[in-house]
């Protein structure tokens, strides 16, 4: 369904997204998954505030720091993807 309740319509693409994988200081390990909660700029150099776990801790804590923009890459979707979710229940509940 279309962003605007047509069924054949395609839904906006954010122009935005907060969902970002972390790059790690050692490039061979696999990224997390986070979510940039803000952004800061000192002179030129953008910092985000990203929350993610440390899955690989045996502890999975939960991790919040700013991280330079350098160490990002934004995760991009289309909402109509979950359409085609292979588990529509868990999406939509009645």
């Amino acid at each position: 369904m279309g962003a605007n309740g047509r069924k054949h319509e395609p839904w906006l693409i954010p122009r935005t997204t907060r969902h970002v994988w972390v790059l790690r200081e050692q490039r061979w390990l696999v990224p997390y998954q986070g979510y940039v909660v803000g952004w800061r700029r000192h002179s030129y150099r953008w910092s985000a505030l990203v929350t993610y776990v440390a899955v690989d801790d045996p502890e999975r804590p939960l991790v919040q720091m700013w991280l330079p923009r350098e160490r990002l890459l934004p995760v991009r979707s289309r909402p109509e993807d979950l359409l085609n979710n292979p588990f529509p229940d868990l999406l939509y509940r009645k």
